[in-house]
């Protein structure tokens, strides 16, 4: 209660005595074994992208492709002319 107190934070003194109650009965030392277990079993995969994103992004590609395009087009204009 005092660090909560202490960070400007009203805490609600049921809840707070339940959330103790709760924890009473749990050994620290095995959650903390358990959780770091879960950690090094199952390692975060990259979500895929949506389908939508996909298309968006090929989009983007075939856009960026023009504008080059275009750009060495002009290069190649402006090397006629003595650019």
């Amino acid at each position: 209660m005092k660090v909560l107190k202490a960070a400007n934070i009203n805490p609600d003194v049921n809840r707070v005595k339940a959330l103790v109650a709760s924890l009473s009965e749990v050994d620290i030392d095995e959650a903390i074994k358990s959780a770091s277990s879960l950690v090094t079993a199952a390692p975060a995969a990259a979500p895929a992208p949506a389908p939508a994103e996909k298309e968006e992004k090929k989009e983007e590609k075939k856009e960026e492709k023009k504008e080059e395009k275009k750009e060495e087009e002009f290069m190649g204009l402006g090397a006629l002319f003595g650019g």
